[in-house]
C-alpha cells in the first residue's frame, strides 16, 4: 500500500500567519522509494510564508494562485498560474515561499531524490538541461531553479490528480502511474538551455499589471485585444508588457493565448457537447483547418480523437 509522507523529507513550515483549517488539504503521497506526490490545496486568508527543504528535485504544476519565492544564493522568483516550476538544491538551506492575502493556491508536485534520479535516469542523464545535471551531480551547496509555462498535457495530468475519487489499491495503482507520468513528462518538458532572465527593473504594480494583461487576455480568448491595446488598457508600454510576459510567465503573450485555448478545447471536447469545428470556433479558430492543426501540435493527436475515444494512444489515431 503506498504510504503518506514515508522516505523523504516533506517538512513544511508555515513562519507567517495562523495554522493550516481544516479545509486546506496537504497530502504526502510516497508512490515508490524516493519518489513522492504531494497534492496542496490552500487558501491564505492574510500574509503567509511557507518554507521548505530544497533537498531534492520537486516538479511543481501550479494550477492557481501566485507567490514570490526566495532562497539564499538563488535569484529570486515570481511565481503565478499555469506554470511548470521545477527546483533542485544541496545542503541544508530552505526554499521560502510568500503567498498574499487571499490566494487560492492550487498545486500538485513529484519530488524524486537524487538517488532516485540517479538509479532510474543512469542512462539518460545527459538529456537533462546542463545545469539541472551539474547541481545533481555536485557535492556543494548549488541550487538550480526553473519555470515556464505549464503545458495543457501536464496541467491535465495534474487535474487529475487533484480530482481523484479512487479509494484503496485502485487510488495506489493510479497514483503510482500518474506520479511516474507526471515526472517523466515534467522533465521533457525543460528546455536544453536554460532561460536567461533578463535583468529588469518591475516594480510590484508593474508585476500586477502583467497579471492583469494576462487576466484580460484569457477572458477574450475569442476574439483577444492585440498587443498595444493590451497595453493601453494596463498601463504599460508594450516593451515593457512584453518583456514582463518573459520575466513572470517565460513566455510570450501569444503562447499563454494558444495554451489557453488548446486546455478549454481539450475541456470542451471531453464535455462532448460540440463537434471539433464548434470547439474551433469557441476557442477563436475561424478554420477548422488550423485549429486542428494547432490542436495537433500541442497534444500529439487530432481532436477528433477524444470524440471517438476518451482514451487516446496517440500513435494509432489519423490525421482530421
Amino acid at each position: 500500500m503506498i504510504e503518506n509522507g514515508m522516505g523523504i523529507s516533506k517538512e513544511i513550515i508555515k513562519s507567517d500567519g495562523s495554522a493550516f483549517s481544516a479545509k486546506d488539504r496537504r497530502e504526502d503521497i510516497e508512490t515508490e522509494d524516493g519518489l513522492m506526490l504531494r497534492i496542496l490545496d490552500l487558501q491564505f486568508d492574510e500574509d503567509t510564508s511557507l518554507e521548505a527543504p530544497v533537498d531534492r528535485l520537486v516538479l511543481s504544476c501550479v494550477l492557481e494562485g501566485h507567490f514570490e519565492g526566495y532562497v539564499e544564493g538563488m535569484t529570486d522568483i515570481v511565481g503565478d498560474s499555469s506554470q511548470l516550476r521545477v527546483y533542485f538544491g544541496r545542503g541544508t538551506k530552505s526554499f521560502r515561499l510568500s503567498y498574499p492575502a487571499g490566494t487560492h493556491y492550487r498545486s500538485v508536485q513529484v519530488l524524486a531524490s537524487r538517488e532516485y534520479i540517479q538509479k532510474h535516469l543512469a542512462a539518460d542523464m545527459d538529456a537533462l538541461p546542463d545545469l539541472l545535471l551539474s547541481t545533481l551531480q555536485s557535492d556543494t551547496t548549488d541550487h538550480y531553479t526553473y519555470q515556464r509555462l505549464l503545458h495543457p498535457g501536464l496541467r491535465i495530468i495534474a487535474e487529475q490528480i487533484m480530482r481523484c475519487s479512487l479509494t484503496g489499491s485502485l487510488r495506489d495503482i493510479f497514483f503510482r502511474a500518474k506520479a511516474l507520468e507526471l515526472f517523466s513528462l515534467g522533465l521533457s518538458n525543460l528546455d536544453a538551455e536554460e532561460p536567461s532572465k533578463q535583468a529588469m527593473l518591475l516594480s510590484v504594480t508593474d508585476i500586477e499589471r502583467v497579471r492583469e494583461a494576462r487576466d484580460i487576455l484569457l477572458a477574450a480568448r475569442a476574439s483577444p485585444p492585440t498587443l498595444s491595446q493590451l497595453s493601453r488598457r494596463v498601463g504599460l508600454n508594450e516593451f515593457k508588457l512584453i518583456q514582463g510576459f518573459r520575466f513572470v510567465f517565460n513566455t510570450t503573450a501569444f503562447t499563454l493565448l494558444n495554451m489557453d485555448r488548446m486546455e478549454e478545447a481539450e475541456r470542451l471536447l471531453r464535455e462532448g457537447r460540440m463537434n471539433v469545428a464548434e470547439v474551433g470556433r469557441k476557442v477563436g479558430y475561424t478554420s477548422n483547418a488550423a485549429f486542428s492543426r494547432a490542436f495537433r501540435k500541442c497534444f500529439g493527436y487530432p481532436p477528433s480523437a477524444i470524440l471517438l475515444n476518451s482514451t487516446v494512444d496517440p500513435n494509432t489515431v489519423g490525421d482530421e
